[in-house]
């Protein structure tokens, strides 16, 4: 999430006592530097998939990752919707679950630290929120972090630089 923070308040808060020269460059996920097996969705990981990750490692099946959108285990909990009841972008709907809805049920939009659903319906939902009056650019500001991949939001950002 440190990508949006300027890189001088970056090095002034992480490095204050570091030469100027430190160069700071953006973050990006440990799958774009080594080759991994396996990625447990999350930011944080939830303990119990972790467990159950490591369990079903250790007796040598695949792991099983949810495959349900977070959006699904808002309704199971009875959450109001964030975009439709608070027209926020919510990346429920394109997220995977297992969190149980932990951040819409303290009153949070999801900002899609699981990763996305294997068909998250990109256009679906950006439709979605422009019927709701929800710009290309806040929609692509909020996907930024977690649940899309760098094509789309840079290709919101492309087609409308100025929403």
């Amino acid at each position: 999430m440190r990508n949006d923070l300027p890189h001088d308040v970056l090095r002034d808060e992480v490095s204050a006592d570091v030469d100027d020269d430190v160069d700071i460059i953006e973050a990006r996920p440990v799958t774009h530097f080594v080759t991994t097996d396996l990625t447990v969705p999350g930011c944080p990981i939830e303990r119990d998939q972790l467990l159950r990750t490591m369990a079903s490692l250790a007796l040598g099946t695949v792991p099983e990752l949810p495959a349900a959108p977070v959006c699904r285990e808002c309704v199971t909990v009875e959450n109001a919707c964030r975009v439709v009841q608070f027209g926020e972008v919510c990346c429920g709907a394109m997220t995977r679950g297992g969190c149980g809805a932990r951040c819409p049920s303290y009153g949070v939009a999801c900002a899609g630290c699981r990763g996305p659903v294997e068909e998250p319906h990109y256009d679906a939902n950006v439709t979605m929120f422009a019927d709701r009056g929800i710009s290309r650019a806040d929609i692509s500001a909020r996907m930024r972090n977690f649940s899309a991949p760098v094509w789309m939001s840079r290709g919101l950002e492309r087609e409308n630089p100025h929403d």
